[in-house]
């Protein structure tokens, strides 16, 4: 099946329509409709105040659904990141959508630190190959003050088996905040931080 949201004709998030587009030229899954950014934006819709006047991160941030919504949403600041052949449709977006979000790259390969309140990312766990990447990501930019909200689909228990394994590795906890439209929610944060 297909998406569940229509995010070419636009998903209300705070009483304002956001659509996105996709570039086909763009390959691999950057380019595509993930319904996780819509369950995540909805999720911050109804928790704005982990929004409201914070910094945000996103990481694989695609088409920017997820960013542009946190920004809509009263984020102060949001950095929207992906890979760099996904930054010229990511940067599109934004622009049609008419808000300040900073569009950067962040290969998980190469993972570097960006100061946030806030990580946020949805569907992110699908190849093997990249969980342990992702969750080194994750880490290097989790500090004692901030935390991250993932929003992810079941697709394979080894990904989701491989994440928590690594969560522990990396010393980072995790707490299951729900489930909605099909999508696991999570809040992870490294051990004995504070929540942020």
């Amino acid at each position: 099946p297909g998406p569940q949201f229509n995010m070419r004709q636009g998903v209300t998030i705070a009483g304002k329509s956001i659509c996105v587009e996709l570039d086909e030229s763009v390959k691999g899954t950057g380019g595509s409709y993930w319904d996780g950014s819509v369950v995540l934006a909805k999720h911050l819709e109804q928790n704005s105040e982990l929004v409201r006047g914070k910094i945000l991160l996103e990481l694989g941030s695609g088409l920017g659904f997820t960013s542009v919504a946190a920004k809509v949403l009263g984020a102060a600041q949001v950095v929207a990141t992906d890979l760099c052949e996904v930054l010229p449709v990511l940067e599109t977006n934004v622009r049609t959508n008419e808000v300040d979000v900073l569009v950067t790259e962040i290969d998980w390969n190469f993972p570097k630190y960006i100061k946030s309140d806030l990580v946020i990312c949805s569907d992110v766990l699908w190849l093997v190959d990249l969980v342990c990447p992702f969750t080194n990501t994750l880490f290097t930019n989790l500090s004692e003050s901030n935390k991250a909200i993932i929003c992810d689909k079941l697709r394979s228990l080894e990904v989701r088996n491989e994440f928590f394994k690594l969560l522990k590795e990396f010393k980072l906890e995790y707490r299951e905040l729900g489930t909605m439209h099909g999508h696991d929610i999570w809040e992870v944060f490294k051990q004995n931080s504070r929540e942020a």
